[in-house]
Parts: C-alpha cells; sequence; structure tokens
C-alpha cells in the first residue's frame, strides 16, 4: 500500500504562519472571533455544556472549545 498523505503541507504551512496571531481579537482572524458569541450562544441555547464531553471536530482554531470549556464542558 502506498504512502498516503491526508493533510496539505500547504495548508499546515499557512496556519503555522499564523500560529502566533491566532488569538488576537483585533487581527487578520477577527471574523472567527466576532462570530464565535454568537456561535458559543447557539450552542448553549440548544444545550446545557456543562458536564458534557465534546470533541472539536473543525471548529474555528479552537475558539469554541475554549468558550464551550468556559460554560463547563469537557473538551477533548
Amino acid at each position: 500500500m502506498p504512502d498516503q498523505q491526508n493533510f496539505s503541507a500547504t495548508e499546515v504551512g499557512h496556519f503555522d504562519a499564523l500560529a502566533s496571531r491566532w488569538w488576537d481579537a483585533d487581527g487578520e482572524l477577527r471574523t472567527l472571533h466576532d462570530l464565535n458569541p454568537l456561535r458559543t450562544r447557539l450552542v448553549t441555547e440548544w444545550t446545557r455544556p456543562a458536564g458534557l464531553t465534546c470533541v472539536d471536530v473543525g471548529c474555528g482554531g479552537g475558539l469554541l472549545t475554549e468558550a464551550l470549556a468556559r460554560h463547563g464542558a469537557r473538551m477533548t
């Protein structure tokens, strides 16, 4: 079986370059930060995350994960 990659080295490089600025709410990823309160409110209105175990499957760089953890969810 040939070796296959399940990722793009170009994409990894792109996000590596952004890593130091990811949490800057006024930076180039501001849109994600601006949307996060709405996404958090949507999830917390439909569920009660306190005590739930949730898996992050690609939520915008961990911003929603962090917010749900502040609401008491156990994140993985």
